[in-house]
């Protein structure tokens, strides 16, 4: 499995080192916690102490580990970019085979499920990627831009196939992004507003995918029956099972 090297602490102070320092894991918990942390309440208003809070830790035990707030924010974001940016890949190699439009539409797919496993990733790529500030300017320009432009590629391939309209991609990336994770955000909301549990039937991702392709690619025009009978191959081809990679950053490995 991968791993991530922590940022580079020039000059920090090493806070002592505390009993629990030494728990397997534990760096790989505060990097879980402090990316929740983040997506709900941005960099600034995250603290140390909260992201020990989410653990039932001490913030001294969080400081020992990362040396300070901006640190962990760094590391905690690499985490998610490298799963981000592996799904991405996965999806453009995997799609290098397919004509552009239903290289697109695996793309979209992959995207759903990404969003829908990690809750913390649409959040955090809709508020700290476009946070005014520096370490909003860093995770925007040296993580997330690479992984954009992956996905740029294989839209403006879908656009000169003639598969898909040419539009301004800053716009129809954000569409796409939205229509992606746009419900999964409001789940709760919606299952008060519309009344009954909340969907957690193993076929829901799925069947959310199928309705984020359909209304991304087809909009709500109901397709003639032959062209549905068409398709049916194609989208059972698009459904399989996609491969998920997380990036586990062991103790061994964080503080090599």
């Amino acid at each position: 499995m991968a791993s991530v090297r922590p940022t580079e602490r020039s000059g920090a102070t090493q806070a002592p080192r505390p009993a629990a320092a030494s728990r397997p894991g534990v760096r790989r918990r505060i990097l879980e916690a402090a990316l929740t942390e983040f997506a709900e309440n941005g960099f600034q208003e995250a603290s140390l102490a909260a992201i020990a809070r989410r653990l039932g830790v001490t913030a001294p035990l969080v400081l020992y580990h990362f040396g300070s707030k901006a640190n962990l924010w760094r590391e905690a974001l690499e985490v998610f970019c490298a799963n981000f940016a592996a799904v991405v890949a996965r999806a453009v190699e995997e799609g290098q085979a397919l004509e552009g439009r239903d290289a697109l539409r695996l793309l979209v797919r992959r995207l759903v499920y990404f969003f829908a496993i990690d809750r913390a990733a649409c959040r955090l790529l809709r508020d700290e990627g476009g946070a005014q500030n520096a370490p909003g300017d860093w995770f925007t320009s040296q993580t997330l831009r690479p992984i954009i432009e992956q996905i740029e590629s294989v839209y403006r391939r879908a656009v000169e196939e003639g598969a898909v309209r040419p539009a301004p991609f800053e716009t129809t990336f954000f569409m796409i992004v939205g229509a992606a994770s746009c419900y999964l955000e409001s789940r709760a909301r919606a299952a008060s507003l519309f009344g009954g549990a909340r969907d957690e039937s193993a076929g829901w991702i799925e069947d959310y995918a199928d309705q984020v392709v359909g209304l991304c690619f087809e909009g709500l025009t109901a397709p003639s029956r032959r062209s549905s009978e068409s398709a049916r191959p194609r989208l059972a081809a698009l459904r399989t099972p996609a491969r998920t990679t997380t990036i586990t950053i062991t103790p061994e490995a964080a503080l090599a």
